[in-house]
């Protein structure tokens, strides 16, 4: 139920914003290069205008990767349309950070009670920021879903997938986050709990 909550406010701020903001447009058009470029890299758009910030393809190759099964449905059915697929990867974003939001909510209900968990579904479903960015290819955005999980392991007990997932963010998203994981990290060392 969590997950229909954040989703379709997620959705709702999609189809009333479609359009991408320039800071989206290196990751959507990485996204689009992959789809519909493949292995042909010479073809692709950061070939000529790589940007001035050496970035990651794991975000937008995982994304183009959900939605690989999607965009090969429309070309069989000859309706493929950048339109269509722009909405697809929007929609494979927020899917994809919502699951972590309910993950998260999910362990916050464990730790501190049921309540606590929708109190916090509906503070994330009433506020603007998180849903609305909720679909906006960013690194934030790939980052936050990372995040969302290693708080979900963290609160869990499961000390190793809280490494895991918040190691795989601060190394290929926001190094930055190390700010934040940090000190749980440390803290788990000090309590030797690792």
């Amino acid at each position: 139920m969590h997950f229909l909550v954040l989703f379709s406010v997620a959705l709702l701020h999609l189809l009333i914003a479609p359009y991408t903001k320039v800071e989206e447009s290196f990751n959507i058009q990485a996204v689009h290069d992959i789809l519909y470029h493949g292995c042909n890299f010479t073809s692709y758009d950061h070939q000529s205008f790589p940007g001035p910030v050496p970035r990651t393809f794991i975000g937008p190759l995982s994304l183009a990767t959900a939605t690989w099964p999607l965009s090969l449905l429309l070309l069989l059915r000859d309706r493929h349309s950048w339109w269509v697929m722009l909405y697809a990867v929007r929609c494979t974003l927020a899917a994809l950070l919502c699951w972590s939001l309910t993950a998260y909510t999910r362990s916050v209900g464990q730790v501190f009670g049921r309540s606590a968990a929708n109190f916090l579904v509906a503070i994330l479903a009433s506020q603007f920021h998180v849903l609305f960015y909720a679909s906006r290819p960013l690194p934030n955005v790939f980052g936050m879903a990372l995040v969302m999980q290693a708080a979900a392991q963290l609160f869990q007990g499961r000390y190793g997938g809280f490494i895991a997932w918040s190691g795989a963010a601060i190394v290929l998203f926001r190094s930055e986050l190390a700010m934040l994981c940090g000190p749980a990290l440390i803290y788990l060392l000090v309590t030797r709990r690792l």
